[in-house]
């Protein structure tokens, strides 16, 4: 018997918007990548909030806005609650992103708070962290 590897892209293919792909491996679905563009377009999560409670788990390649902007969002808002996994420098890289991305909206009153980043280790992945993103960062309307 083989296994089934299907590969749908949600956002990003053929342009420059974020990049957001669902990976289905013999039935496991992993989000890769979770990415929002500066604009923080929730129109570009649509696909993402149709199949969000699907996913089993987040992978997340690098540390920018295009590759894992939305996913405090999409944890808060799109109800995607399966665990997030990235090398060290992605997770402590993409926090600084986030940070600074909160931080340069706040002053110019664009953006809603941040409520809690928590980091912890997954034991079976030792060169991985396991990302609980428990906040948001949302536009203001």
């Amino acid at each position: 018997m083989g296994t089934s590897v299907q590969v749908t892209p949600l956002c990003g293919v053929y342009n420059e918007n974020p990049l957001c792909y669902l990976l289905s491996i013999d039935g496991f679905n992993f989000l890769v990548d979770c990415g929002w563009n500066d604009l923080f377009d929730t129109n570009l999560l649509q696909p993402l909030s149709r199949i969000s409670s699907t996913i089993d788990a987040v992978l997340l390649s690098h540390p920018d806005t295009l590759h894992l902007g939305a996913l405090p969002y999409a944890m808060k808002h799109l109800g995607l609650s399966a665990p997030v996994f990235s090398t060290e420098p992605v997770y402590r890289l993409g926090l600084l992103t986030m940070y600074d991305h909160y931080l340069s909206r706040k002053k110019r009153g664009q953006i809603l708070v941040c409520t809690q980043l928590a980091h912890v280790w997954d034991p079976q992945a030792k060169s991985q962290s396991l990302l609980a993103w428990k906040s948001s960062l949302a536009p203001l309307l």
